[in-house]
């Protein structure tokens, strides 16, 4: 692996730290990043249902990264997993206090179906990595049942090839969004460097 995340958000604070620093130590042993998460994101992922958010603090984050040496941090500020029940508000001044006090990476889950205006004012904010689970998972199963509704066949390659292109578009879209387009190489020398000072 090259990287690994470790969600402890759900954890009182301290124990969040504990959990974090021991995910950070074997990391560190076969050169992997890690990437902790601090704030709890309220909605669906995977079995876990979280009713409410727990937005990250500012001064929090940064003890929490001084005390676990993350590489990047997963943050909550009005973000969340799966569905938006109204349309998505970012705190984006808390992100800007976030950014302010930390110099590593910050992630934000939960990142389907934010307005493009608040993704690019995100990016400006310091978020290097956003997930879309929900949207991609959106987009493959709408093409799906489309493609099911149209026609007879029950060849996987007929009923699968149109969903699997509808996600290659959204995530195409999505990487122009998040100005990541053509950028591989600059990931692949980052990772190469982060191997050899681990060594």
């Amino acid at each position: 692996f090259s990287s690994v995340m470790f969600d402890g958000s759900q954890l009182p604070f301290e124990e969040n730290i504990k959990g974090t620093q021991e995910a950070v130590k074997l990391a560190r042993e076969v050169g992997a990043s890690v990437e902790g998460e601090l704030g709890a994101i309220a909605g669906a992922e995977d079995d876990l249902q979280i009713a409410q958010s727990s937005l990250t603090d500012p001064q929090q984050a940064l003890e929490f990264v001084q005390k676990t040496g993350v590489d990047a941090l997963a943050v909550a500020i009005g973000n969340r997993h799966g569905l938006y029940q109204k349309k998505p508000d970012l705190d984006l001044k808390r992100l800007q206090a976030i950014q302010q006090v930390l110099d590593i990476p910050i992630v934000l889950h939960g990142g389907s179906l934010i307005p493009d205006s608040q993704v690019r004012r995100s990016i400006k904010l310091g978020v290097r990595k956003f997930n879309v689970a929900t949207e991609l998972k959106i987009a493959f199963t709408n093409a799906l049942r489309q493609t099911i509704k149209e026609t007879t066949s029950f060849e996987p390659s007929k009923t699968l090839g149109p969903a699997r292109e509808a996600v290659q578009k959204l995530a195409q879209k999505k990487m122009r969004l998040l100005g990541c387009s053509g950028q591989g190489s600059l990931w692949k020398n980052q990772m190469k460097k982060k191997k050899e000072i681990s060594r």
